[in-house]
C-alpha cells in the first residue's frame, strides 16, 4: 500500500485556531494568577504549562505581562489594615456612642493591658502580589527566625504596672496566674488611693475570654470593658509597644 493511501486511511487531524488555543488558555491563566499571586512571571509561566500540559501552545513571559497588563492586573502591596466588616464597625461606632457623651470620654479609672511579641529577628516585609483590583489585598503573614519574647503590661492614665515576660503562648490558665499575681494587687492600690470606679479593658483573644477568666473576674469583683473586634488602633498601650520595639530594634 502506498503512503498516500496509508495516510488517507488515517483519522484526519483536529485544527483548532491559535484564537480558539489563546481562548481557551485565559481561563486557564486566570486560575494559574488566582492560586499563585506572588509568584513572578517565570514561574507563572512554568505554572501555566503544568495547568494545561496537553495544550498545544503556551504563552511566553512577554506575552504573558501583556495580557495580565491589558487584564488590569498589576504588583500591589498588601495593606496591614485590619479585615474590618461593615458589623465590625457597627460595633466601633456602639462603643464610641457609649463611652462618649459631648466629646468627652466618661470612662474614669481604667488599666488597659495587652500581650505583644518582639522578634530578635523582625520580619515586616509585604509581599507583592498580583491583583486586578484597586483595593490593596490583606496582608500575607511572614514567618522570621530568631529568638521571641511574649510579654504582657499593663497601665493606666495614672501610670504604668508590671511588665512580665511570658515562657510559651498564653492561654486561660497562665493569663489568671498573671492577673493574680499582676493585676489584682493595682486594682487594690487603685481603689484604695484614686476615687471613681475602675474597669478592666482586654481585647477579644480567646484566653481573655474563656469561661474560666471571666469567672475568675466575676469573684474578684473586676468589671471589663465590652470591646470591639479588630480594634487594636482604641487600644493606647498599642504605641506603647511601638515605642519598645523601636528601642530594641535599635539597639
Amino acid at each position: 500500500m502506498s503512503r498516500w493511501k496509508l495516510n488517507n486511511l488515517l483519522p484526519r487531524k483536529e485544527k483548532v485556531s491559535k484564537a480558539k488555543i489563546a481562548g481557551r488558555m485565559v481561563s486557564v491563566v486566570k486560575k494559574v494568577v488566582g492560586d499563585n499571586p506572588k509568584l513572578g512571571l517565570t514561574k507563572l509561566c512554568a505554572k501555566v504549562k503544568e495547568a494545561a500540559p496537553n495544550s498545544s501552545w503556551h504563552p511566553k513571559k512577554t506575552c504573558l505581562q501583556s495580557f495580565l497588563k491589558k487584564s488590569g492586573y498589576k504588583k500591589r502591596n498588601p495593606s496591614f489594615k485590619p479585615p474590618l466588616s461593615e458589623a465590625n464597625r457597627e460595633k466601633r461606632l456602639s462603643f464610641a456612642k457609649k463611652w462618649m457623651k459631648d466629646g468627652i470620654c466618661t470612662l474614669e479609672n481604667v488599666i488597659l493591658t495587652d500581650e505583644c511579641r518582639v522578634s530578635s529577628n523582625p520580619n515586616n516585609r509585604r509581599v507583592s502580589v498580583w491583583s486586578n483590583s484597586e483595593i490593596a489585598p490583606n496582608q500575607i503573614k511572614m514567618h522570621s527566625g530568631g529568638n521571641a519574647v511574649m510579654f504582657w503590661g499593663c497601665f493606666s492614665k495614672h501610670g504604668t504596672g508590671n511588665l512580665v515576660s511570658l515562657k510559651s503562648t498564653m492561654d486561660g490558665k497562665q493569663y489568671i496566674d498573671v492577673l493574680t499575681e499582676n493585676l489584682l494587687e493595682e486594682f487594690k492600690n487603685g481603689k484604695k488611693n484614686i476615687p471613681g470606679k475602675w474597669r478592666l479593658m482586654q481585647d477579644n483573644a480567646p484566653c481573655h475570654t474563656s469561661k474560666p477568666v471571666k469567672a475568675f473576674l466575676a469573684r474578684n469583683k473586676i468589671e471589663f470593658i465590652d470591646w470591639p473586634p479588630y480594634s487594636p488602633d482604641l487600644n493606647p498601650i498599642e504605641n506603647i509597644w511601638s515605642w519598645m520595639k523601636r528601642i530594641l530594634e535599635t539597639e
